[in-house]
């Protein structure tokens, strides 16, 4: 501004209209002006004025504009401040959540923990009810007990031997079809037991109803019937019995690898042995040579 004043004052300066001496002194001065270089001196001063002035609304303007973002960044600032942080209650959630999940893991655990134990149980009562189920069929025969005592105690010693034991899947595929092999043997053997029982009723009932047709007279014939039928019997019970030895030594020999043939310890021998109760020599009721192959 004072720039434009005094370019304003230099003009009205030049146009002023005057006479006599003062035109002269005038012309001397404007003389002495154009020696000492004012006029030049002047229009730089004024230049340089203009120049400021343009700055310094420049920096008015910018410094109007800075105040009112800075006034809007402190109501922002303001704002936030008065506000809970989002990180702290993102962090805060983040940490709710990590500790349901390791809730949520041990949790998991938990039930397949139990659900193992379950199942481990489930397969122990069911194996108890099967051994109690055959021991209740067999009570009725001599002597047939204290075998399923011994049997119990094996199958418990083998049972402990495989716990001990590390199994590899391979094993896990042979105990499994192993176990299926010895439940169609448990299922014919059962079959057997309840058809000899079914006969010895049935004989029982035939005999005590030939009792009362025939009399007292006729009784002791009789006797000699139902012993010929009890020999019959307990030859059935002694087959029963050597079947199972032979199911035994078959499953024994599957597991250490000497059934099928095919095996690398069989070495091409077949040592499973096949029993055949009904056959008309001894020899040809078991199917392998027990002297020369098995021995």
């Amino acid at each position: 501004m004072a720039a434009t004043t005094t370019l304003r004052w230099t003009q009205n300066w030049r146009t002023i209209s005057v006479s006599g001496d003062v035109i002269e002194e005038l012309t001397l001065v404007r003389a002495c002006l154009r020696r000492t270089g004012f006029c030049s001196l002047l229009i730089k001063i004024y230049v340089s004025l203009e120049r400021t002035d343009r700055k310094n609304e420049y920096m008015v303007q910018e410094i109007d504009r800075l105040s009112k973002e800075n006034a809007s960044m402190e109501q922002e600032l303001a704002v936030l401040n008065s506000t809970k942080s989002p990180l702290i209650a993102l962090e805060s959630e983040r940490k709710i959540l990590m500790s349901d999940k390791e809730k949520f893991i041990q949790h998991n655990q938990h039930l397949d923990m139990k659900a193992q134990k379950l199942i481990e149980l489930n397969a122990k009562i069911s194996d108890e009810l099967q051994i109690r189920g055959l021991l209740l069929l067999m009570l009725p025969f001599i002597g047939v007990d204290a075998e399923f005592t011994k049997l119990i105690q094996e199958k418990t010693q083998l049972q402990a031997q495989v716990d001990a034991q590390e199994i590899s899947p391979a094993d896990v595929d042979r105990m499994t079809a192993e176990r299926e092999q010895l439940a169609k043997n448990l299922e014919t053997t059962q079959a057997k037991i309840d058809e000899i029982q079914r006969q010895f009723w049935e004989k029982e009932i035939t005999c005590n109803k030939k009792r009362d047709i025939v009399g007292i007279a006729r009784d002791s014939e009789g006797m000699r019937s139902n012993r010929m039928w009890f020999s019959r019997w307990k030859l059935s019970i002694d087959n029963l019995f050597v079947e199972k030895a032979i199911q035994d030594y078959n499953a024994l020999a599957y597991r250490i690898g000497l059934v099928p043939s095919t095996s690398p310890y069989a070495e091409g021998i077949n040592f499973e042995i096949e029993f055949s109760p009904n056959a008309t020599r001894p020899e040809n009721m078991i199917s392998v040579d027990l002297r020369n192959v098995v021995k």
